[in-house]
């Protein structure tokens, strides 16, 4: 019995995934692309914070969200898919987003009765915006160590460490590594809530000289770029 000859793929089918795809990556790109060129020297990869990327993912999201057709795909599950893209080193860049653009035409409806998740749900709180202060205002009067606080720049949290010329604290009340830059994958950051601190420089009479606020890796304890 001879066997069935395969049956020729449908040209208008084909057409259309390759406009559907060209579409896609049009949209898409100049976000993937945004995320690299600014840490493309980095030998650690991609230096990006948790909420950098999820705000990302957010505003790729919306872009590509309209292309996928109706019914309309489930936001949460395509910011997921962007994520690997966003994160990747450069040297796996142009395999990721391919398997990237892959994924997202195959994404099926969102289902109507599942509500999607905030595209911040889970993140750590975002650092305290610097309050101003000036030089010629009173001092800040910092408590003992291990005692809690508000520093200058809005941060709540405890006196890791005091001295005459800085005073360090931080929002679990644990020592963090000020000088060291984090280099950890984003998922190992994300294993840990991220800890906010405040690295206060003093003069000798009190008087606050600069205020270093930021996000430290909770695995790592680096600072996170």
């Amino acid at each position: 019995m001879p066997h069935a000859r395969p049956r020729p793929a449908d040209p208008s089918t084909a057409d259309a995934r390759a406009d559907a795809r060209a579409r896609l990556d049009a949209a898409l790109r100049p976000f993937a692309l945004g995320t690299h060129e600014g840490s493309a020297a980095d030998d650690a990869g991609v230096a990006l914070t948790e909420r950098r990327v999820a705000a990302v993912a957010r505003d790729a999201a919306d872009a590509v969200l309209p292309l996928l057709g109706d019914p309309p795909r489930s936001a949460h599950r395509v910011r997921r898919l962007l994520r690997d893209v966003l994160t990747c080193t450069w040297g796996e860049f142009e395999a990721t987003y391919a398997a990237t653009l892959d994924a997202l035409l195959a994404l099926p409806p969102a289902h109507p009765d599942v509500e999607d998740p905030a595209w911040d749900a889970a993140l750590p709180a975002a650092p305290a915006a610097p309050r101003a202060w000036q030089q010629g205002a009173g001092p800040w009067r910092a408590p003992i160590e291990g005692a809690a606080t508000v520093g200058p720049a809005g941060t709540a949290g405890r006196v890791v460490r005091r001295g005459a010329r800085a005073v360090l604290l931080t929002s679990d009340g644990r020592p963090v590594l000020v000088n060291v830059r984090c280099t950890c994958e984003p998922a190992a950051r994300e294993a840990r809530p991220a800890v906010l601190f405040e690295h206060v420089h003093l003069r000798r009479d009190g008087t606050i000289l600069d205020v270093l606020a930021g996000t430290a890796c909770g695995a790592c304890r680096a600072v996170v770029p």
